[in-house]
């Protein structure tokens, strides 16, 4: 009896060790497992994403923008925030300019009354040589960077403090624009680069901004509606698939860009004689010493 006791008790002894040292051991995997694990990796997508904002030879009232200074560049990068209703002054920029909306809507107004609103995210190509103004008409602050082609010793940014307002109000809003309007603007583009010369495609692609590898949009977009309205021609016309065709505008093209050319002339002799007549009248109101008349 003695011995089947012995025997049970060292059997269920040795049963209770093992289940404490298993306890134990379960105990410490518990403690240490989260320094072994080997979660996989979540897969990250590593491709860079690139989106063209704006490409355009055109101010954003459609103006045709100045050729880039000569002579050595130097770029300026300016950041601003505009608090709720603030304005800038009147001012003209001398040289091209560009940037894009971070935050808000910045409202630009030119003193001729043109004007457009810029919202978070959009692109903007500024006027160059035309009297304008931001506004912030929204309800946060406006926070917009831009970029200027300006070189050493250039004046970006010249005031115009005798300017008191606009003379007509005229909204450009691009979201409204037709294509016909589109299309009449990209002719006059190419009718203007053209000139009175005889240019290759490449050379027109470079010109337009375009890119080389946009041929089909170059040819349905430009060269197709040209050649469609009778304003250019190619100038091998007996081999129209010619790998150095190139193009030259036709007398109806020729008379279109004396008509865009006068207008432009009219254009700005009207704004010399308007400075010069804001001018004259900001000398007549400053006061003048006493004469004694005879």
């Amino acid at each position: 009896m003695s011995l089947a006791c012995s025997l049970y008790y060292t059997k269920h002894h040795n049963l209770l060790l093992f289940m404490a040292k298993d306890l134990q051991m379960s105990n410490i995997f518990r403690i240490f497992a989260p320094l072994f694990q080997t979660d996989k990796p979540v897969q990250q997508d590593m491709r860079i994403q690139s989106t063209e904002l704006l490409r355009s030879s055109q101010a954003w009232d459609m103006t045709a923008l100045p050729d880039y200074p000569s002579g050595r560049p130097e770029l300026v990068v300016n950041r601003m925030v505009f608090p709720v209703g603030a304005k800038t002054g009147w001012h003209h920029h001398n040289v091209i300019n560009y940037g894009i909306v971070e935050q808000g809507e910045l409202t630009i107004v030119c003193q001729n009354g043109a004007e457009h609103t810029f919202r978070k995210g959009e692109a903007l190509i500024e006027v160059v040589g035309t009297i304008h103004r931001g506004e912030n008409r929204g309800n946060e602050p406006v926070i917009l960077n831009m970029f200027y082609a300006s070189a050493p010793g250039q004046t970006i940014t010249v005031q115009h403090p005798e300017v008191t307002g606009i003379t007509t109000r005229k909204v450009i809003n691009h979201r409204q624009s037709t294509p016909a309007n589109r299309a009449d603007a990209r002719l006059q583009e190419l009718i203007k680069i053209i000139g009175k010369q005889t240019l290759p495609r490449k050379q027109l692609i470079a010109e337009l901004g375009l890119r080389q590898t946009a041929r089909r949009n170059f040819m349905d977009n430009y060269i197709k509606p040209a050649q469609t309205k009778g304003l250019i021609c190619f100038a091998f016309p007996n081999s129209p698939n010619k790998p150095g065709q190139a193009y030259r505008l036709t007398a109806a093209g020729l008379e279109l860009l004396d008509t865009l050319t006068q207008e432009q002339q009219k254009n700005s002799i009207q704004q010399h004689l308007i400075a010069n007549a804001k001018d004259i009248l900001q000398k007549s109101t400053q006061p003048k010493a006493a004469t004694n008349c005879k």
